[in-house]
Parts: structure tokens; C-alpha cells; sequence
């Protein structure tokens, strides 16, 4: 019987990041401006906002090719990062629904998310400029990054 059920997780996890289907979740905690930790059905899963790129908050290497391709400091691409997360952080509720879309080469899911009063986080994170498209035609647009 534990079987079935360890088989019946894996078949949940995997229809959750192929459906394209909105599904509700439970949102554990934000990891950064652009991925947080949700649990849905019996699986812990890290969710990555689909289409957006947020600033980096940690020194690495793709803060630092950001920072060189912006023109500014690092810190300064550290504290955009941080803005992201906060604003994502102060709009996500207990519960946000999933679009998903396949999973990245970490694991992750791809998903649009939306709260519970109807609006994409994805495109909130646009407008409010703490996030970039990620399709290589926008990247070098600068009133996509607040500063």
C-alpha cells in the first residue's frame, strides 16, 4: 500500500509541472524575488515564476554579470533582489494558484502565479519594476530594473 502512495506522489508531482492547468497551492515560505517553496498535495515544491527574472540578493556570478551589464554596483543589484522578494513576500497568501508550465533545469516548476483576488505575481513584478522578461529581447531594457 505505501507503495501505491509513494507512486501516486510522484504521478501528482509530475501532472503539476506539465498541466498548464490552475491549481491551488500553499504557499511554505519565499526563497527570492522569483521562487518560493509551496505545498501541494502531499509535496513539498519550489515554484519559479514563469517569463521574469528578479535581481539576484546574494554575490554570484549572475549578480555580478548584472551589476557589469547595468552599470551599477553590485549592492545595487543586491538591494533590487531584496525589493522583489519583500514585494513578493508582503502580496503572497496562504493559498495562490499555478499555472504551470514544465519544470527548469534545477527541478523547479514554472508557473504563473496568481492571487487570490485574481492578478498574475508575474506581471505585478513587471509593472512594479522589480523583474525583467526573461526573453532575451528585453533584457537590456533599464526602466525594467527599479532601483
Amino acid at each position: 500500500m505505501r507503495f501505491f502512495s509513494i507512486i501516486a506522489s510522484i504521478v501528482l508531482a509530475f501532472s503539476i509541472a506539465l498541466s498548464g492547468e490552475r491549481v491551488p497551492a500553499s504557499v511554505l515560505r519565499v526563497i527570492d524575488g522569483d521562487t518560493f517553496a509551496v505545498f501541494y498535495g502531499d509535496n513539498e515544491e519550489t515554484i519559479r515564476l514563469f517569463g521574469i527574472d528578479c535581481p539576484e540578493m546574494h554575490k554570484n556570478s549572475k549578480a555580478k554579470r548584472d551589476a557589469k551589464m547595468w552599470g551599477v554596483e553590485l549592492s545595487e543589484i543586491q538591494r533590487a533582489g531584496y525589493s522583489a522578494m519583500n514585494f513578493v513576500s508582503a502580496r503572497l497568501g496562504v493559498t495562490v494558484m499555478l499555472e504551470t508550465h514544465g519544470r527548469d533545469n534545477f527541478g523547479r516548476i514554472l508557473a504563473y502565479v496568481y492571487l487570490s483576488d485574481g492578478r498574475n505575481l508575474n506581471e505585478m513584478l513587471l509593472q512594479y519594476g522589480s523583474a525583467l522578461s526573461a526573453y532575451k529581447h528585453d533584457q537590456k531594457d533599464p526602466k525594467n530594473l527599479k532601483k
